[in-house]
């Protein structure tokens, strides 16, 4: 509904008329509340009241408010611009995630990792991102796609469209090429022709287009190849049986009748010989 999140608003304020404290869930609710409205301020003030309930923080509630201030950076023509107050609201949350999450000892894994690589890079803080995939090697969190899809985007917000490619480049020679979807695929794309690198974005074109129809082959024979094994051998039937059985053989003795004695005495000896099976 397109008034849900103004309800939301309303109703945690009549929350907080009868003194009900916020928990979790209801942080996570207004947090996805004010990404759907751009509204990143009150997710800031969010924010502050749940650290003073001493609310249960956890990744995903830390990640959503900071799809608050990604979100709130879509808006803004110069993703750079730092006098925008979306950019100042986006510095406030990501200070005051980073504090509850150093304060309460979360655990980061792959979403809010991902996550704050978009928000830095929307900010052009190229330096910051490459702090978090430092951090993210440290702590043996394995980059998936979404963390390939994020670096894209912000390799993109600082004009590296060379080096965009380059990732794109061994994400496609590596352990997730199989994990690539159109999400990712996209993100390259509108990317490397936003960049205006369109000789790039042709070559990720041409090379998608062959790995697709690479896929399509290899499932074809494998579902060619598991219906021929699935299916029984034909059973012959009674006339082809009949017409196959193999009749019994007449052994051949040679017929001497009407020869002489003595032709038959002088040729015996081979024949004896052809009638005596060879050692194994």
């Amino acid at each position: 509904r397109s008034d849900g999140p103004a309800v939301v608003f309303e109703a945690y304020a009549e929350f907080k008329k009868i003194h009900v404290a916020p928990d979790a869930l209801t942080l996570d609710i207004l947090a996805n509340a004010c990404t759907l409205t751009g509204l990143s301020s009150r997710a800031y003030e969010y924010l502050e009241e749940g650290v003073k309930a001493n609310v249960q923080f956890d990744e995903r509630l830390c990640t959503a408010f900071l799809r608050v201030a990604n979100a709130a950076l879509v808006s803004v023509a110069d993703k750079k611009a730092q006098d925008s107050p979306e950019y100042k609201i986006a510095l406030l949350l990501e200070h005051g995630v980073w504090e509850v999450v150093r304060t309460r000892g979360i655990k980061m894994g792959h979403d809010l990792y991902n996550v704050l690589l978009s928000l830095h890079g929307r900010m052009g803080h190229m330096d910051r991102v490459q702090e978090i995939v430092t951090m993210m090697n440290e702590a043996g969190v394995k980059p998936n796609i979404r963390t390939y899809t994020s670096l894209i985007g912000a390799l993109g917000y600082a004009s590296l469209m060379q080096e965009v490619y380059e990732v794109y480049t061994r994400v496609r020679d590596g352990p997730l090429r199989s994990h690539m979807d159109d999400v990712f695929v996209r993100q390259v794309m509108r990317t490397l022709q936003g960049g205006g690198r369109q000789d790039l974005a042709q070559m990720v074109a041409q090379t998608t287009r062959q790995d697709a129809e690479t896929a399509v082959a290899a499932a074809a024979a494998a579902t060619a190849r598991a219906s021929r094994d699935a299916t029984p051998d034909p059973q012959p039937t009674p006339k082809e049986e009949e017409h196959t059985k193999q009749k019994p053989r007449k052994e051949y003795r040679p017929d001497y009748s009407g020869r002489s004695t003595n032709a038959f005495e002088t040729y015996k000896h081979i024949l004896d010989k052809l009638d005596t099976p060879s050692p194994a």
